[in-house]
């Protein structure tokens, strides 16, 4: 059995946790100790509003986390749930070592999809992750912070549902340091021949280009563009 303890949650960070999870198709989810109860996962937690620690551990996980050894089924399984909840790594645990060149081409059993945003941040200040929205499709991984000056760094991985073919998309935003400007990036992959990306933003005072934005076969599809930021 796997154990994982986070530490300083909030309520907010559990009920994203929770919400991720129904998302996912978890049942079980009532009140601050249970069972999150899945088609190939069980996971139980207990969670202490006034202290902030969540205690998880987990009887049964994904094909693709479980055939992992099992240091970095930890740390993959961990890396993964912080990000649901929108906080750094759990007490105790090294972060998912994510693949951070380009392009990443991951191969899960089953998942036929994958959307990897890569991005230049040439405007000099930090992005940090606000919000995600998928209609189809799981968030495997999202950077919580872009460094200013990052180049072609990875931002996120978004995957479809395994076995689905719904595909995957949805919108993915970051906020800028002037904690006004928001940069929205929407997307959709289910064939090479039908997906969509673009990126926005709330105000006037960042622009974008986009490149690579040709979707790949290689066994599986992939989506993989390139966003260059300035001011």
């Amino acid at each position: 059995m796997d154990e994982i303890q986070f530490e300083n949650l909030t309520i907010e960070n559990f009920d994203r946790l929770k919400a991720y999870l129904r998302h996912n198709n978890c049942t079980g989810l009532d009140g601050n100790e249970g069972s999150a109860i899945g088609h190939c996962l069980n996971l139980g937690y207990r969670f202490d509003p006034v202290t902030g620690k969540l205690d998880l551990s987990a009887e049964r996980l994904p094909e693709n986390l479980q055939a992992l050894p099992p240091e970095l089924r930890v740390k993959a399984g961990s890396r993964l749930l912080a990000n649901a909840m929108g906080v750094g790594r759990p007490a105790l645990q090294m972060t998912l070592a994510t693949t951070t060149t380009y392009p990443n081409k991951p191969n899960r059993y089953g998942v036929y999809d994958y959307v990897t945003a890569w991005v230049t941040n040439s405007t000099g200040h930090p992005f940090t992750f606000k919000d995600q929205n998928l209609d189809h499709g799981t968030m495997f991984f999202y950077a919580s912070t872009i460094d200013p000056n990052a180049s072609v760094a990875q931002m996120f991985e978004a995957d479809s549902t395994k076995l689905s073919g719904l595909g995957v998309g949805g919108s993915v935003d970051y906020i800028w340091a002037d904690n006004a400007t928001v940069m929205t990036i929407s997307f959709f992959l289910n064939t090479i021949y039908t997906h969509t990306f673009t990126v926005g933003f709330s105000t006037t005072a960042l622009s974008s280009t986009v490149s690579d934005t040709d979707p790949s076969l290689d066994g599986y599809t992939y989506l993989n563009p390139k966003i260059t930021i300035t001011t």
